[in-house]
């Protein structure tokens, strides 16, 4: 089967996974991992995320800029932006938490909000990308992001006031940090075109993985040449084309292990891999299991 077109930008890198529900649209996920390696590919959605880091460390691409980020540090990715986690730490562990700005406004204009919450919901704000926990006004920040996790667990009456009430906090705790920035200072204006592309290449790269795919095809299609494609991809997403597309088959090979009944080898095929060997090798080396142990490990878990 030949190679689909460049298809139309986000139509696989958009997560429309639903975050919380119509009336109260926050959640909040652990991130931690059992195996040797960890990557959240890149993806957008809606809602801003805001990830704390617990334990451990991880690199975050974001907008094409990447963070070494830390125990105490917290990333915030704005609405619509492209990002990307990635560890080979064993204590990792982190809290991510989505929430859609909408939800956050008042009925009535304000000062509060027509100053601070909407520049925020129509773009002309931002939250700072990364707030280190080196810095002091880091960890009231925080230790209200645990407050809200451990409202959240608990859901006793009335939790949604209290985590409507806890982000609004932040906020203010920010803007009184000068930590909102404009989109220039974001760069969302000066990079857009950049991100546009970015976004295309993945979703080419997620539309296509089960078929043969080599750089030169890829890169010919974004009208760049193989050696320049090579260096503008490990420049703005942190692995080489063909790491990439590995980690991409295999996390898609993950899924098929344990929602399917289909032969290994057949997973290996459907998933792009000509070689099976090769497929075992890199799946073991990526998950730190074989296909088999994956898919008995994961089946003894849900028990």
């Amino acid at each position: 089967m030949a190679i689909t077109s460049k298809p139309a930008v986000d139509s696989q890198l958009h997560e429309n996974r639903t975050h919380g529900s119509a009336l109260f649209s926050f959640a909040s996920y652990p991130g931690y991992k059992g195996t040797e390696n960890l990557l959240v590919t890149y993806h957008w959605h809606k809602e801003v995320e805001v990830i704390c880091f617990q334990c451990g460390n991880a690199t975050v691409l974001l907008n094409g800029k990447e963070y070494q980020a830390e125990a105490g540090d917290i990333i915030f990715v704005n609405q619509g932006e492209l990002h990307q986690i990635s560890s080979d730490c064993p204590d990792l562990l982190y809290h991510a938490f989505d929430f859609l700005l909408d939800s956050l406004n008042f009925s009535d204009k304000d000062y509060a909000q027509s100053h601070y919450l909407t520049p925020l919901t129509e773009k002309a704000m931002f939250f700072s990308h990364f707030l280190s926990h080196s810095e002091e006004t880091t960890a009231p920040v925080f230790n209200t992001f645990l407050e809200i996790l451990d409202t959240y667990e608990k859901k006793a009456a009335g939790y949604q006031l209290l985590i409507k009430a806890s982000l609004l906090k932040i906020i203010s705790m920010m803007i009184e940090n000068n930590q909102l920035i404009t989109p220039e200072a974001a760069g969302i204006r000066v990079h857009y075109e950049r991100e546009r592309q970015l976004k295309e290449i993945l979703t080419y790269i997620h539309n296509n993985y089960a078929q043969k795919m080599h750089l030169e095809d890829i890169a010919d299609t974004f009208h760049m040449s193989g050696k320049y494609f090579s260096r503008y991809f490990k420049k703005h997403f942190g692995y080489t084309f063909v790491e990439y597309l590995n980690h991409f088959r295999i996390e898609k090979a993950c899924v098929l292990l344990v929602t399917t009944d289909m032969r290994i080898m057949e997973i290996s095929f459907d998933t792009g891999f000509e070689n099976f060997s090769y497929f075992i090798r890199k799946f073991k080396e990526i998950t730190g299991f074989t296909p088999a142990a994956y898919r008995n490990y994961v089946a003894e878990k849900v028990k």
